[in-house]
Order: structure tokens, then sequence, then C-alpha cells
């Protein structure tokens, strides 16, 4: 759980006729903060058996994270939505040596976080897709 608010912020308001106006006496306390969830639940489980001789492991991590803002004045192209990310692994370890298979956001869900620079400009951050892998390593 995650409470958390602006007590102060000097930053400039969207103003129609002149563009982004510095307000530094404006209280923007009923802003959301951006990139801060309310809630973030997780959970994770691995379990280990011994094959041949080596072990045989299979893990899986569940996280839903909470609805987020992510522009500063809460503009709701920016907004993203509450979501659930899956991630799961399997492994076999032999004395000093592990090879992992794993996938990484197995739902699937991808979201972009637009931001835009005065009238001229756009940028933006997209979260990551679902991905697969193979690991394999060995201590020496």
């Amino acid at each position: 759980y995650l409470h958390s608010k602006y007590t102060a912020l000097n930053i400039a308001f969207p103003n129609a006729v002149n563009g982004n106006v510095p307000n530094p006496n404006a209280h923007p306390t009923f802003l959301v903060p951006r990139n801060a969830p309310k809630w973030t639940l997780g959970g994770q489980a691995t379990y280990t058996v011994p094959v041949g001789p080596g072990n045989f492991e299979v893990g899986t991590k569940v996280t839903w994270v909470d609805d987020i803002q992510g522009g500063i004045y809460n503009e709701s192209y920016a907004f993203v939505k509450a979501h659930t990310d899956v991630a799961a692994s399997a492994s076999y370890s032999y004395e000093n040596y592990k090879i992992t298979v794993f996938g990484r956001n197995l739902t699937g869900y991808v979201h972009e976080q637009p931001a835009y620079i005065a009238t001229l400009f756009a940028a933006g951050t997209i979260g990551p897709g679902r991905s697969w892998g193979l690991e394999i390593a060995a201590k020496f």
C-alpha cells in the first residue's frame, strides 16, 4: 500500500491563453502523484525437486499493480489501468552449472505513457511486452 500525495509542488499550470504559466502560489494537492500506484500485490512460489544428479526447479511470480497516473497533470491520455504481470521459469542445476528457460509479462499487457512537450514535440515510454529467454550459467 502506498499513500502518496503532493504537499507542495511548484509547477506551471496549462493556460489556454499564455501556455504554461508558473504559479508558485498554487497548491496542487488535488493531483495524484505520477507513477505511484496505491496498491501493488504480489506473490511468488518456487518448487525444487531432485532429478538425477541435479535439481529441477520451477517458479512463478504474479504481481498486480493498481491504476497509475502517468502525467504530472493527471492527463487522461497518460493513465495506465490496473494490470497483472505473470512471470515463470524452469531450470535445471548440476554442480556449478545451471540452465534456465523463463518468460516475463506472460499476460502480454503493454502500456504507453506519452508526454507532450509544448505544441511541437512528443515523447513517450512503452512498457515491456511479453518476452522469453534462455539463460546458461556457470560458477567458477
